[in-house]
């Protein structure tokens, strides 16, 4: 016997079954040209409450309530009690969580009394977070999470309630600094000895790929090396134009004139210390944050600013050059120049002999970070392939 879904009704009739058009919960409602069938779950006067799989072409579950004569027949194999039996509720919401996070990809939904295809809204992806304006229940009892958009499913299955103080967490992904010296963990769900990686260094800016939601709703910052705590008492964002500032300790050079501070939070004419002059070659021992977030440099005469308006990185191999003052031995026959950015033909000064002995006036950066050494005779390459200090 063919039991494709537009022969049903005629094998239930063969069969002995009752096939008419009134609809009665348990009864399988058929559609012979659409080749389909589904389960009646309740009947509300002409209106039929229909659960289905296949709908959408997809094999998926759906709900929906029909018109009681847009079917084809509706077949009694095992009729049921019109009465339904109590929704168990252990697993909803009841009470407004006021914020949750999508623990699956989840829907929207136009009608709190159908969901499927036909109502869904906008699609919602795992660990997006949404606002809970109240509960409502659907025609047959069960409850649904209101939102400014529309209707979602109260099950627990895909939704969980975040703290009540979410506020006190970072929920965006961005760059943020370490207050304190905090662990990366490897279990978004158990923050615990056991699943301790590394422990990241108080001053240390770590890039935020993207938050996630254990399974009791605390927010968790995703970094490369593992699972970080997004609570604000360990980290703090850092600036919008952080790319404008140095974050990485180096030796750098002084762009223009620039003081020292005593105070990484206030840098006034108060906290002042020390005047750097231009073109200073200075040792940063690590990068710091000040409690509004700004990026200090700290140095051995106190805090410096890491705007790059103020300082910029030396070259890699600096070692490879005198950035000292004192005298030197030309090491070969060099030129000085008249211009500290360009060491070309066109800007030669004078040629020096090797062995003659120059007295270092001041050390110079040109504009792309090269040390120059000022003489008398002009601008002379510091690279030691050159010149050799004597003291």
């Amino acid at each position: 016997m063919d039991w494709n879904a537009n022969q049903w009704g005629n094998n239930a009739k063969i069969q002995g079954y009752k096939v008419d058009m009134n609809p009665k919960r348990g009864s399988v409602a058929y559609w012979s040209a659409k080749y389909h069938v589904a389960w009646v779950a309740a009947v509300d006067g002409n209106r039929v409450l229909i659960e289905e799989y296949n709908y959408d072409y997809n094999g998926n579950y759906n709900s929906r309530w029909i018109d009681k004569n847009v079917v084809d027949g509706y077949i009694h194999f095992k009729d049921m009690s019109a009465t339904l039996p109590p929704i168990d509720l252990t697993n909803y919401f009841t009470v407004n969580p006021k914020k949750v996070a999508a623990k699956v990809n989840s829907w929207v939904y136009n009608n709190k009394d159908t969901f499927s295809a036909a109502t869904q809204s906008r699609e919602i992806k795992k660990d997006e977070m949404i606002d809970i304006v109240r509960i409502e229940y659907s025609s047959t009892g069960y409850p649904r999470l209101v939102t400014k958009e529309g209707y979602l499913s109260a099950n627990k299955n895909y939704f969980v309630k975040l703290p009540d103080n979410i506020n006190d967490y970072i929920t965006t992904a961005q760059r943020l600094v370490t207050k304190e010296n905090i662990w990366v963990y490897s279990d978004k769900d158990t923050f615990s000895a056991e699943t301790q990686v590394v422990q990241i260094p108080k001053d240390t800016m770590i890039e935020v790929k993207s938050i996630i939601f254990s399974k009791d709703g605390w927010p968790r910052l995703v970094t490369d090396q593992g699972y970080v705590s997004a609570n604000k008492n360990y980290v703090k964002p850092v600036l919008g134009n952080i790319d404008d500032y140095i974050t990485i300790a180096q030796r750098l050079v002084t762009k223009e004139n620039i003081w020292v501070y005593s105070d990484k939070d206030t840098f006034s004419a108060e906290t002042q210390v020390i005047q750097i002059p231009k073109d200073t070659m200075i040792e940063v021992k690590s990068i710091i944050f000040s409690k509004d977030g700004w990026p200090r440099l700290v140095t051995d005469q106190g805090y410096v600013s890491a705007n790059k308006n103020y300082v910029k990185p030396t070259i890699d191999n600096i070692d490879q050059y005198v950035t000292n003052i004192g005298e030197v031995e030309v090491k070969q026959d060099i030129w000085s120049y008249n211009d500290k950015d360009i060491f070309a033909s066109n800007t030669q000064s004078v040629q020096i002999k090797k062995g003659t002995i120059l007295t270092v006036q001041g050390i110079i950066f040109s504009k792309d970070g090269w040390p120059r050494l000022v003489t008398d005779q002009g601008y002379v390459s510091a690279n030691k392939n050159y010149v050799s200090l004597i003291n």
